[in-house]
């Protein structure tokens, strides 16, 4: 068992080990320096991952504390996650004003290096608070980077009319999936051994809502086993049992229910958004599928806007990307084609599998008002719903 004795972000060793080899980030770069021959800025630099291999010692003067690798991760969310943000004034404190895609690759690599450190001294290191709160960072950040990433690919495929492309310099999924999956384990593994323990974390409860709406999105035939294996107690939580419902409410097909539990948080807006536009089209496929043919149909936006759980801006996007005409006179309505012109009409194709990209990220993203510089109160929790009204929704009838 190691017991980290490293006091700070990155060694001095390690830090010019790099700067020799060429090796260092540019956020890392010391200000006014030759960009030619970088060199690096002890107070930005942190500890680069390294990979685990057979015979290799991690010596505790290597290893940084669980104090010392949440004092990291606080550094890396208040000042790198927001360095894209010319406006904040953190652009400052950096040699160059990085992308999205470079601010990323960096965290995510240097959240890995703080999520080795830990798992480097467990057991002891996993009772501790700090454990747990560099993980819950992490979690929330590769969700809010997936939801990101997920906006940046939609748009750019919506303007190439390319519905398959994945720029190289963007997100990779299947990567930031298995990020998330490294994240949860020891992290739960954790919140169960202090529930044993009867000293349980006060984030847990958020942290599995979290979870159960991950696996919905990404990995829906994994939820019956996660389900079984819950804690009782924890299954009575208002913050799981209205994520559990949502499951329900999607599975079993009652969209409006769920698109109501996908509006009520940020988190559950950002995790199911992709989600709730399937469940914006299934409505509009049912609602189409249901009409008159023979003589066509109105829907008053307004009515419509209600039934999808969305403004009339999004529900306009959502129209044109499904070919449905909108007359504005004498009030705003959604007009269905008659007998022989919708045989072929994108509404009345099979079952929706998929929704079409019709802007609801960069409409999301406007609605729960996050301006580039509140990445961090996102990651940093500030953002979670509370138990009080997650109990208050649950009181409400759909």
């Amino acid at each position: 068992m190691v017991v980290g004795s490293l006091r700070e972000k990155c060694s001095a060793e390690e830090a010019q080990s790099r700067q020799r080899e060429r090796l260092l980030d540019p956020l890392e770069w010391r200000k006014g320096c030759s960009l030619q021959r970088p060199e690096v800025d002890f107070s930005l630099a942190t500890k680069k991952y390294q990979r685990s291999s057979a015979g290799k010692e991690f010596l505790p003067e290597e290893v940084r504390p669980p104090d010392i690798c949440l004092e990291t991760m606080d550094f890396l969310m208040d000042s790198v996650l927001d360095a894209d943000d010319a406006q904040d004034g953190l652009d400052g404190l950096f040699a160059v004003t990085p992308s999205l895609p470079q601010i990323y690759s960096y965290l995510h690599d240097r959240c890995r290096a703080v999520r080795m450190d830990l798992h480097l001294q467990q057991p002891w290191s996993s009772r501790t608070q700090e454990f747990v709160t560099c993980h819950e960072y992490c979690l929330r950040f590769e969700a809010l980077s997936r939801f990101l990433f997920s906006q940046r690919l939609k748009t750019t495929n919506a303007q190439r009319g390319d519905a398959g492309a994945t720029p190289s310099d963007h997100y990779d999924e299947r990567l930031g999936l298995q990020a998330i999956s490294q994240t949860i384990d020891p992290l739960l593994a954790a919140y169960q051994q202090a529930r044993e323990e009867g000293t349980p974390f006060e984030n847990e409860p958020f942290v599995q809502r979290l979870v159960i709406l991950l696996l919905l999105a990404t990995s829906p035939d994994a939820l019956p086993a996660h389900l079984a294996a819950l804690d009782r107690r924890l299954v009575g939580h208002p913050l799981v049992r209205e994520a559990i419902e949502a499951t329900g409410h999607f599975l079993s097909g009652h969209y409006v229910r769920f698109l109501r539990f996908a509006a009520s948080d940020l988190w559950a807006s950002l995790v199911l958004v992709d989600l709730a536009d399937l469940a914006r089209v299934r409505l509009l496929w049912l609602r189409a599928r249901a009409y008159h043919k023979a003589v066509g149909d109105r829907w008053p936006l307004k009515q419509l806007a209600k039934l999808l759980v969305c403004d009339a801006e999004l529900l306009r996007h959502l129209l044109v990307t499904y070919k449905v005409e909108v007359v504005e006179e004498p009030e705003a309505e959604a007009v269905l084609p008659r007998k022989g012109a919708w045989e072929d009409h994108p509404l009345f194709c099979e079952f929706p599998q998929t929704a079409g990209p019709f802007a609801s990220h960069a409409h999301l993203w406007r609605s729960h008002r996050l301006s580039v510089a509140r990445r961090r109160d996102a990651v940093k929790g500030l953002m979670d719903p509370t138990e009080h009204g997650a109990e208050k929704k649950g009181m409400r009838q759909f």
